[in-house]
């Protein structure tokens, strides 16, 4: 004769059995990971570190708390990662707050070249890809533009290298 189980021993059993599923034939949405404010220089090369592992297109906005446009440009930005179509190339987006306090962030901002705010500049394998460097306000204000401009980046088109020098010694 057999007896029932006990109340704890059926609920294991229960939770175990609805697992999530190994396949499943509904498209999965585009990941974007994204981090929050990057205020230490240290915190950028790990957000680095962890696209280039990823295997994924990073793509930094580079902004300061007194510039009033990157406070309008964000939102756009945001609203466009956020609502991304499914199917499309996964991306990892990081905030780098240049004139963050104590984080030495300021000494990214010329090793990249960031010379005007905001700044949107991609990045594959850990280095920034060469001709990426997005800075006009006006087409930023547009998020049509955003769209194009951030897909473009998460194809992986373009070379990577060292952009210092603004690209003089090319």
């Amino acid at each position: 004769m057999l007896t029932p189980l006990r109340p704890s021993l059926r609920l294991a059993l229960r939770a175990t059995a609805t697992a999530t599923r190994g396949f499943s034939s509904t498209p999965t949405p585009a990941a974007v990971r994204i981090f929050d404010p990057i205020t230490r220089r240290d915190d950028f090369h790990t957000t680095t570190r962890l696209a280039t592992t990823a295997n994924t297109p990073l793509i930094a906005f580079w902004t300061a708390s007194f510039c009033p446009s990157c406070r309008s440009i964000k939102p756009k930005i945001m609203e466009y990662l956020e609502n991304r179509d499914e199917g499309l190339p996964d991306i990892m987006f990081c905030e780098v707050e240049l004139d963050a306090q104590g984080g030495n962030v300021a000494e990214l901002g010329g090793r990249y070249m960031i010379s005007t705010l905001p700044t949107l500049l991609s990045f594959q394998r850990g280095e920034p890809v060469q001709d990426s460097r997005w800075t006009d306000i006006r087409a930023m204000s547009k998020k049509e533009r955003i769209a194009e401009w951030i897909e473009e980046q998460a194809k992986g088109k373009g070379a990577t290298g060292n952009i210092s020098f603004g690209g003089l010694f090319r």
